[in-house]
């Protein structure tokens, strides 16, 4: 099933447009019909660990957009005190 899994997104990476993804896509839903229960879950639990670490890559992004949100709220507080005191 990781070969399954690891082909597929292989497959979806080369592609270059998205007519060719939409295909790829179908042809694996076609495959994975013919799957046993056991191993449709095996792929959904590769799925799923394969997300799981692409999550894992933009918690560094989250907290960087964080800092930066609450850094321009910050700044934007220190400009309307600014602006008030001088008015």
């Amino acid at each position: 099933m990781e070969t399954f899994v690891n082909e597929y997104y292989t497959q979806i990476e080369k592609a270059t447009n998205e007519t060719e993804r939409a295909q790829i896509k179908a042809e694996f839903a076609a495959k994975l019909q013919t799957f046993n229960e056991e191993q449709r879950q095996q792929v959904k639990v590769l799925v799923g660990e394969r997300l799981n670490t692409f999550l894992e890559t933009l918690t560094p992004v989250d907290a960087a957009i964080e800092e930066f949100n609450q850094y321009l709220k910050q700044r934007n507080n220190s400009s309307n005190i600014s602006t008030q005191n001088a008015a």
